[in-house]
């Protein structure tokens, strides 16, 4: 499920399709039309924050999650999902960049000044 451009839905299409050409892959890009295919689907590859309320409920062979992004916003504490479920993230692949950004962002709004011998708090 990608509630993502055209063009980009057509990339993980062509890449989990060449990946994994055994595996039978839908791709829809609003929620109102997972019903036709989440009953059958054992992978969820999606944005958490997009997801809607109504989809894990009808996900009833569901064995995986792959959310795409680095938290699990609306996955993990979702009600409806079984604890067998395996569910992961996007967080080994992109925390490392994202720390450079948001850490002097955060020490920023701190007060904290880096200063030439080290960082000082201001």
């Amino acid at each position: 499920l990608l509630a993502m451009p055209e063009g980009v839905r057509k990339q993980y299409l062509n890449g989990l399709a060449t990946a994994f050409p055994d595996l039978q892959i839908d791709i829809v890009d609003h929620h109102e039309k997972v019903d036709p295919f989440i009953a059958k689907a054992d992978v969820l590859i999606t944005f958490g924050p997009m997801t809607a309320d109504h989809v894990i409920p009808k996900a009833k062979c569901l064995k995986w999650i792959q959310a795409l992004g680095s938290g699990v916003d609306k996955l993990g504490d979702h009600p409806a999902l079984a604890s067998d479920v395996i569910l992961t993230n996007l967080h080994v692949v992109l925390g490392a960049k994202k720390i450079g950004v948001v850490m002097p962002c955060m020490l920023d709004a701190l007060g904290w000044r880096r200063a030439s011998s080290g960082a000082n708090r201001s």
